[in-house]
């Protein structure tokens, strides 16, 4: 009885479905959080990580987006193309639609009691992030028009909200949030220029995850009207795109000073090391991998940055 209940075809079939309902997307939250905190910040402790509250608020936020995503406000609304895409996903989500949603909500609830007491802004943040998931899909093509219908369109609105979202969570916790009033303006303009890059570096990741999300979705995205990057490029192009655009940005992070060393290369390695297991698993479904992965890279480079932190060699060299 105890190898039925914890043998490894359960804990597989409970990964799977807590991919299904959006924890892998909450991960990947977490991972691009933790990517613009260490990136923009100007605290020089390698591996320093968000507050383990926020870290927990953007998982749990994502998660609740992608499920409502997923589930919709009504059956009624389910997107035909996800049984397409994904049939086992579908054939578990619908049964246990209305179970996911009271989920949400009881979820939602404990993402707005876990930050209120930070900043109420947060709790904002939190109602505004569900309100925009819901606009940009709110149900199949059938019941009108769609923001992730149109070609190019999609992408960019997913990677500008991810931005967002991530920028706004850090601030009110953030060097900027925690400034005394007579020094709010001073450290807003110190700060502007590493929040500015950070939020362009992580938009050409999200983009590039976004392509390579793509690719796993294209014949049922086209069957039912929704054209994206991988229609005009091809698979194999959109692949090679999205890895090349991926490995440029390692670099970008390595030679752009606008965090301690051993952050920037703590990154550059877990990226290249991510984009690497990515490509190894171009022929498998790369969605779920692309959300995993994002997290293991934070966790890979903020080992990383504490290995290197004492080795004068390489931080004088860069």
């Amino acid at each position: 009885m105890s190898k039925h209940i914890f043998g490894w075809p359960v804990v597989l079939n409970c990964l799977i479905r807590a991919g299904h309902i959006g924890v892998w997307a909450g991960m990947y939250v977490i991972g691009a959080y933790i990517f613009f905190w260490q990136i923009a910040s100007s605290d020089k402790t390698p591996g320093h990580w968000p507050p383990m509250r926020m870290d927990l608020f953007m998982g749990l936020l994502a998660t609740c987006i992608y499920a409502m995503d997923r589930v919709k406000w009504s059956d009624r609304w389910f997107d035909p193309s996800d049984r397409l895409a994904r049939p086992d996903r579908y054939a578990f989500l619908h049964p246990n639609a209305r179970w996911i949603r009271l989920g949400v909500v009881l979820v939602f609830g404990l993402c707005l009691l876990m930050v209120t007491e930070v900043s109420v802004w947060l709790g904002v943040l939190g109602v505004l992030a569900i309100i925009g998931g819901f606009l940009y899909a709110p149900g199949p093509k059938r019941l009108g028009w769609r923001i992730k219908d149109l070609l190019g369109v999609k992408n960019l609105c997913v990677a500008i909200s991810m931005v967002s979202l991530v920028l706004l969570a850090t601030l009110p916790v953030g060097p900027i949030g925690q400034a005394a009033p007579d020094q709010l303006s001073q450290t807003v303009h110190q700060r502007l220029w590493p929040l500015g890059i950070a939020a362009i570096l992580l938009l050409i990741r999200v983009l590039s995850d976004a392509l390579l999300c793509d690719i796993q979705d294209a014949p049922s995205d086209l069957r039912h009207g929704t054209l994206t990057l991988v229609h005009l490029l091809g698979p194999d192009h959109s692949l090679k795109l999205a890895l090349g655009v991926k490995i440029l940005l390692c670099g970008m992070i390595l030679v752009w000073p606008i965090t301690s060393t051993s952050v920037r290369i703590g990154w550059a390695v877990a990226g290249i090391a991510g984009t690497g297991w990515l490509f190894y698993r171009r022929d498998q479904e790369l969605k779920d991998w692309v959300d995993i992965v994002f997290l293991l890279e934070a966790v890979l480079a903020s080992g990383i940055s504490l290995l290197i932190q004492n080795s004068h060699f390489i931080i004088d060299f860069f």
